[in-house]
């Protein structure tokens, strides 16, 4: 198995031999990397890389077992410091026919229905790997990317010049028994 220049991450399910699983190893470039990264909202992006096989389950249908890695950094969500974060997942994709895909997601009258299965996807007449690693790389990204240490507690925002609201501006029916109290007494 030899790796995949990134121009040629496109395969034709027509071209491949059905007796045996069709090996691959996608390693992009670093100018691709940044390009990515730059897509993507990273700081940067380094040693991303898919390989695995593609197999044919039966007719028309295939399995794509792979495994991505990448090493990512992020802007911490609290302290915009660089977060660093290393990516190694396992990638899974059954393609089935068109007509098949639709039935499981299409009910009788019509209506889009959710599969449990997400792994689930309409076979094409090709398959863009780089398509799927860059899917697969956006699907494991940390969400809120968080610096070692950095807390959210008792941080006081506010635009300048407008005072903080505090924890007791934050309760109104706390000051509520305070106000009562001033009220006149019914006898």
């Amino acid at each position: 198995m030899g790796v995949i220049p990134p121009n040629q991450t496109i395969i034709r399910f027509s071209d491949i031999n059905l007796r045996k699983p069709y090996k691959f190893d996608v390693r992009p470039s670093n100018l691709l990397c940044r390009s990515v990264a730059k897509d993507l909202g990273l700081l940067t992006l380094g040693k991303l890389r898919l390989y695995g096989t593609l197999s044919n389950v039966a007719k028309d249908s295939w399995h794509l077992r792979a495994h991505i890695g990448a090493t990512i950094e992020q802007t911490c969500v609290l302290t915009l410091a660089p977060v660093q974060a290393r990516i190694d997942s396992l990638v899974e994709r059954n393609y089935l026919p068109v007509q098949t895909y639709e039935e499981l997601f299409i009910g009788l009258d019509g209506e889009v229905e959710m599969n449990q299965d997400d792994t689930l996807e309409p076979l094409e007449t090709e398959l863009d790997l780089m398509q799927v690693m860059i899917e697969a790389l956006v699907i494991e990204l940390p969400t809120y990317p968080k610096a070692t240490g950095a807390s959210f507690e008792n941080r006081i925002i506010s635009a300048p010049g407008i005072v903080p609201l505090n924890a007791e501006d934050a309760k109104p029916f706390a000051n509520l028994s305070v106000l009562m109290g001033k009220l006149p007494k019914e006898t």
